[in-house]
């Protein structure tokens, strides 16, 4: 059966399938190196009262984000639906905001900050990074309208995740989380509505 005849829900589970056979391995490595401990880097063993903001930002962030999503009638279909694409959705979820956080937060911000950026440059460009990185959404259509919303779209969210960042004094626990519950909740709704056509919020 050629690629044009799957449904939409199939060539969802393809592609999440695929991300996270592609992150698996690097999250793993991360996971399991034994030089340090990646839950004290990630924030997991942090002082969380101390960071308390963050994380109500970062909880508010998902909220709102996920909100504005639900606009999209794939995507407040599958919210809460129970369904196997659900399950590989909360995998992909796990690997996304470990792999996306460490890469866009931890890494990118903290190296703009050694080369003597200020936090406003940090922010940007972390976002737009983060939004640039998600026009690959426009590979499922070939439509550059649907690479232009997702790249708008995941830069809000990344500009949100980067001042979370900051807020929580550079601790990478709220971002992951937050970016979890989004990924988790969205999809695989965003990529039905992306196969379908149904990007448009209404």
């Amino acid at each position: 059966m050629g690629w044009s005849r799957l449904s939409a829900e199939a060539k969802s589970a393809i592609v999440m399938t695929a991300l996270c056979v592609f992150m698996g391995p690097f999250v793993a490595k991360i996971m399991l190196s034994e030089r340090v401990d990646m839950f004290e880097v990630f924030g997991f063993r942090g002082p969380f009262a101390e960071i308390r903001p963050a994380w109500i930002a970062g909880f508010v962030l998902a909220a709102a984000y996920v909100a504005w999503s639900a606009g999209i009638p794939a995507v407040r279909l599958w919210l809460f639906r129970l369904h196997p694409l659900k399950l590989l959705a909360i995998l992909l979820a796990v690997l996304a905001a470990v792999l996306e956080e460490l890469l866009f937060r931890k890494l990118l911000m903290d190296w703009l900050q050694q080369a003597g950026s200020d936090e406003a440059v940090q922010v940007i460009v972390s976002g737009v990074g983060f939004g640039v990185l998600h026009a690959v959404w426009g590979g499922l259509k070939g439509s550059w309208q649907t690479a232009a919303g997702a790249v708008f779209a995941t830069t809000i969210l990344g500009l949100g995740l980067a001042m979370v960042y900051l807020l929580g004094g550079r601790s990478l626990a709220p971002c992951i989380v937050s970016h979890f519950l989004v990924t988790a909740l969205i999809e695989p709704g965003l990529l039905i509505a992306a196969f379908g056509g149904g990007l448009r919020v209404r």
